[in-house]
């Protein structure tokens, strides 16, 4: 017995110590999550953690004094959020939460970590804006959580200025802004092979092209064009779709002006349209849009003029939007009935600018998103 009872501690020892030193993962209860921004205090964002059943608050975790890009969630279920922008200088942080909201990790892989953080092959892929001239992308190892390599990012006879990113297994794919003196700004679309690292290609987005919400889903990349209002509805490419194999192809699609925020569920690519978003364009038309990505048959529905959302994603068939602090308008989670074309506010809070569905759920791309 003696004998068995020192056995089991030695065992006991052994395992104590071949545990690593990153935190055990526990999932709570389905959650939801939602970012948003202090009316009172600007550059103050808390995270909130909310029962998608009844929309109500678990808690609430405040964030570090920043601009805050964008909340991913990784294979492991842990949250990613980079901080980009102090009131004086570029933030280079970026914070790993549980799905609780616990703080298990922090880096500085490089500066502005605004333009999404992405995940395949058992990496991060952070994608970081620097000063605006060139970008940067830098790859953790979801293991062990540290940097494994950067990847520069430029252009020859251009700035650029990285937006957003997302990932498969297959490919990573981010969009900078490349600008020119006295030139028409256009967006340039990079792809990663996730597994050798290497730049597989770099793509002309075309004019009148600003991407700033991209979905991975069933091999194929769909970029949505907020600028899109710049161009003839003859030639609209209202949605880019990017085939990222070994040579790249890009494809567009009408679908309605300005697509801004995006989430794909059950075979469709339901969108919220804002043609003033981000634009000096005074048009207060606001739509949802509905795309089945088999037939291409494309459903509209208008929302109330000048009706702004920071965000769109999909809750068990649901289409919900997060609607910011306007003058006389109540601000909150909103659910869109399509078959009624009405707004019900699910959640009542103050400027939200993203929303996570529970990991079960669909959820939108990782790559980032612009508030106000």
């Amino acid at each position: 017995m003696k004998r068995c009872a020192m056995l089991l501690i030695v065992l006991a020892l052994f395992l104590a110590a071949c545990r690593t030193d990153l935190p055990m993962i526990t999932q709570p209860d389905p959650t939801a999550y939602v970012l948003v921004n202090s009316a009172e205090r600007p550059g103050d964002q808390s995270l909130l953690l909310v029962d998608p059943a009844g929309w109500a608050t678990r808690r609430s975790v405040a964030l570090p004094h920043s601009q805050v890009s964008r909340l991913s969630r990784d294979p492991q279920g842990r949250l990613w959020v980079g901080f980009s922008q102090l009131t004086t200088m570029l933030d280079n942080r970026v914070r790993v939460y549980s799905p609780a909201g616990d703080m298990l990790h922090e880096l500085q892989p490089c500066q502005a970590p605004s333009a999404g953080i992405s995940f395949a092959a058992g990496r991060a892929f952070i994608a970081c804006s620097q000063n605006g001239f060139s970008g940067q992308v830098a790859v953790v190892s979801l293991a062990t959580l540290a940097v494994e390599r950067t990847i520069d990012l430029a252009l020859p006879d251009a700035a650029l200025l990285l937006a957003t990113s997302a990932a498969d297994e297959q490919a990573v794919v981010i969009v900078g802004l490349a600008v020119q003196a006295a030139k028409p700004a256009y967006n340039v679309i990079t792809v990663l092979d996730p597994q050798t690292l290497n730049v597989r290609a770099q793509l002309n987005a075309g004019a009148d092209t600003d991407i700033i919400r991209i979905i991975a889903h069933g091999g194929r990349f769909y970029m949505l064009n907020s600028a899109s209002w710049r161009q003839p509805r003859e030639r609209a490419n209202d949605l880019l779709m990017l085939d990222a194999g070994d040579a790249p192809r890009l494809t567009t699609l009408p679908l309605a002006t300005s697509p801004v925020w995006g989430a794909i569920e059950g075979g469709a690519l339901y969108s919220y349209h804002n043609p003033g978003w981000d634009a000096a364009n005074q048009d207060d038309q606001r739509l949802v849009s509905r795309l089945d990505l088999a037939t291409g048959a494309v459903q509209t529905w208008p929302l109330p003029p000048k009706w702004d959302a920071a965000d769109l994603t999909m809750l068990g068939g649901q289409v919900m939007l997060a609607h910011p602090t306007r003058p006389g308008e109540a601000a909150g989670v909103y659910r869109f009935d399509p078959a009624t074309g009405q707004l019900q506010q699910a959640l009542a809070v103050s400027n939200p600018f993203q929303l996570l569905p529970p990991a079960d759920e669909t959820a939108p791309a990782t790559g980032s998103a612009s508030h106000s």
